[in-house]
């Protein structure tokens, strides 16, 4: 297996000034969304993720119709986490739990019990016969990356690193640089990266993000797409086009689940940004994970190739 996606699974209802009400909770989740990211364009991916026993048959057609590998989906908790989403005109969003284990707020090692641990991780890719990329978002938790450390030291791992809001304060700028040895690949937005390193603007967050010792950072802009930033150059994406505009959440998740398959795959700064961005304009098409994530996968990479010669014309590469 050459990709490992791990973080939490969680069901949504949206409520949206922009994109209506949803009429039912939603396969969602951070980790869910990566997956798919990475899923749409190959098989060759796995997802990690502690559930309850309602999993397996409220995603039944989901897993069925993309043939999701269920070894990975670990049923630790008493039921599998539900939340109201509430987004604001400026795209910020505010979760409620509308049904949660009675186990989610408790704490083994030093962990919440809706994220499996470092050491599961580890297994999980052995298991699989280790993995060239992996995704977590997670917290700058030493002794959770420590383990991340060894997984990267048996296979050769890239890791991917999509920051939580919560670690995303000026305080916590010298526990998150203290993580990034372990890291290959940052993603944040920008609300994140302001709030971060206490600026405004997305050219001062591009300079500090610039200063992190990682190969690439995501820098994502919500509406207005992303940043793909390394030490040597920055290359500005405007969205990728969609036939249709309905669900913004788990886009930036999305996103960044692509983003580690096209760097893993030797993609240049320019195609792993455009990489994401269709990957984002195809998730915001519907409610939730997006139900087919491979029939079109021919349809995508063309789109890719595509946006590349037209970003090429526009800033007078070709």
């Amino acid at each position: 297996m050459d990709y490992l996606v791990s973080g939490d699974v969680i069901f949504d209802r949206v409520h949206s000034t922009n994109s209506g009400e949803a009429d039912t909770f939603h396969l969602g989740g951070m980790a869910t969304y990566a997956y798919s990211g990475v899923k749409m364009w190959t098989d060759s991916v796995f997802q990690v993720s502690n559930v309850g026993p309602d999993f397996k048959e409220t995603a039944k057609d989901w897993i069925e119709r993309n043939n999701v590998d269920m070894r990975g989906f670990m049923e630790t908790m008493d039921e599998s986490m539900h939340t109201d989403l509430y987004y604001g005109e400026d795209g910020q969003y505010s979760a409620g739990i509308h049904a949660a284990p009675l186990n989610l707020r408790s704490w083994e090692d030093g962990r919440p019990l809706n994220h499996p641990s470092a050491d599961v991780v580890g297994r999980r890719a052995d298991e699989v016969g280790g993995v060239k990329g992996v995704y977590l978002c997670y917290e700058p938790n030493p002794y959770y990356w420590a383990g991340i450390g060894e997984l990267k030291k048996r296979y050769g791992t890239k890791v991917l690193w999509e920051i939580e809001a919560p670690a995303c304060h000026p305080e916590c700028l010298e526990a998150v640089s203290y993580i990034l040895p372990y890291v290959d690949v940052l993603s944040i937005n920008h609300h994140e990266a302001r709030d971060l390193f206490d600026v405004e603007t997305d050219e001062e967050c591009i300079e500090k993000l610039k200063e992190f010792d990682v190969d690439l950072v995501l820098f994502r802009v919500g509406k207005r797409g992303l940043y793909t930033v390394t030490k040597d150059e920055t290359w500005y994406l405007p969205p990728a086009p969609s036939e249709k505009i309905v669900d913004q959440t788990g886009c930036g998740n999305c996103s960044t689940g692509a983003c580690l398959y096209a760097y893993c795959e030797g993609m240049d700064a320019l195609d792993i940004g455009i990489t994401a961005n269709v990957a984002a304009a195809y998730n915001i098409q519907q409610f939730g994970v997006a139900d087919d994530l491979v029939s079109n996968r021919e349809k995508l990479f063309r789109k890719v190739k595509e946006l590349r010669n037209e970003y090429l014309k526009v800033n007078n590469v070709l």
